[in-house]
């Protein structure tokens, strides 16, 4: 083979540039390609962190969203509770309230009876004294 590029070097040489070419070629098509999925692999990292705030941002959102509700659910429980609690307290004043005034109003009663009594002791009692 060394015989045949002594004997022609043109040959030879056109050979090895046509190779060289070649190379060059499909390593600048593999560069290419190399780059195309380089770039690709920027643009799917930033849609992945784009993506990723997006579903952070939505879950957030979500998260208090589902806080509110669950809030406003139990305020509304509690002050359900606290008005039963209330009505509760207010309907049991009351009954003690309407109590103490007819306990007074039988003390009242009492009391009077007491005094005709007390009267009619005192009437018998001064009577017999005066008589005497």
């Amino acid at each position: 083979m060394l015989q045949t590029i002594s004997d022609h070097p043109s040959v030879a040489g056109s050979i090895i540039g046509i190779l060289i070419f070649l190379l060059g070629y499909f390593i600048r098509k593999v560069d290419r390609k190399i780059d195309i999925h380089s770039d690709m692999i920027v643009a799917t990292k930033s849609d992945l962190i784009l993506q990723l705030a997006n579903m952070r941002s939505e879950l957030k959102t979500d998260i208090t969203t589902v806080f509110n509700e669950i809030c406003s659910e139990r305020q509304g429980s509690c002050s359900r509770l606290q008005q039963a609690k209330l009505d509760t307290m207010t309907a049991t004043h009351t009954a003690i309230c309407a109590k103490l005034s007819r306990l007074d109003e039988e003390r009242k009663n009492d009391w009077n009876q007491q005094r005709r009594w007390n009267d009619k002791v005192e009437t018998t009692i001064y009577k017999d004294r005066i008589g005497k």
